[in-house]
C-alpha cells in the first residue's frame, strides 16, 4: 500500500514539473518565425536599429521590474504564442520589446550607454541621500505601455560595498527602492 501511494505521488510530481518546465519557457526563435505585423512595426518605429534577436513568450500576466511571470494554464507544443520580445541595437543604447501577438507594445526597456540622465533626475541624485554615492553600470528606462503610460528610469547607485537599484520617474521622484541583487 506504501509502495502504491509513494509511486502515485511520484508521477503526480513528475506531471506537475512537466507542466511547470513548460509554461515558463521563454524560447529563442527565428526571424521567419514573428508574426509579419510584429516585424514591420518594428522596421517601421526603429528603421536605424538592428533586430539582434526574437524570442516567443507563452503568456504574460505580470513584470515585476522587468522579469516575466506566467499564468497557471497549461501549454500545448502546438500552442501560439502570446507574445514576443525583440532585442535591438542602436549606436548608444540597446531596446528590448514585448508586444503582444496582436502588435501591441507592452514593455520597452532601453538600456543608455554613455548617455546623461534627464536634467530632473540628476538633480535628484545631488540633493538627495544618494549624493556621495556612484552610479554603476548602465541605465535603464523603463515603459510599460503603449504612449507611456508609465515610464521610469533604474539606476544602480554604490556606495562602498553597498549596492541599490533606484527608480524615479520623469520629474525625479522616486518610484520605489530596493537593494540590487
Amino acid at each position: 500500500m506504501k509502495r502504491k501511494i509513494l509511486a502515485i505521488l511520484m508521477v503526480f510530481l513528475g506531471v506537475l514539473k512537466g507542466i511547470s518546465q513548460n509554461k515558463e519557457k521563454i524560447t529563442l526563435i527565428e526571424k521567419s518565425e514573428v508574426p509579419e505585423l510584429l516585424i514591420d512595426a518594428v522596421t517601421t518605429q526603429y528603421p536605424t536599429m538592428e533586430m539582434t534577436a526574437w524570442y516567443s513568450i507563452p503568456t504574460l500576466i505580470d513584470f515585476s521590474d522587468w522579469e516575466v511571470e506566467f499564468d497557471q494554464q497549461e501549454l500545448s507544443d502546438q500552442h501560439k504564442p502570446d507574445n514576443y520580445s525583440v532585442m535591438l541595437r542602436g549606436e548608444h543604447y540597446k531596446k528590448y520589446i514585448v508586444f503582444d501577438k496582436d502588435g501591441n507594445v507592452l514593455r520597452v526597456k532601453e538600456i543608455i550607454e554613455d548617455k546623461a540622465l534627464p536634467k530632473s533626475i540628476r538633480k535628484q541624485l545631488k540633493k538627495g541621500a544618494y549624493k556621495d554615492w556612484k552610479i554603476v553600470g548602465d541605465k535603464e528606462k523603463i515603459i510599460i505601455g503603449e504612449n507611456n503610460r508609465e515610464l521610469y528610469y533604474k539606476i544602480k547607485l554604490k556606495k562602498d560595498q553597498e549596492t541599490h537599484a533606484l527608480y524615479f520617474d520623469l520629474e525625479g521622484n522616486k518610484y520605489h527602492l530596493r537593494t540590487a541583487k
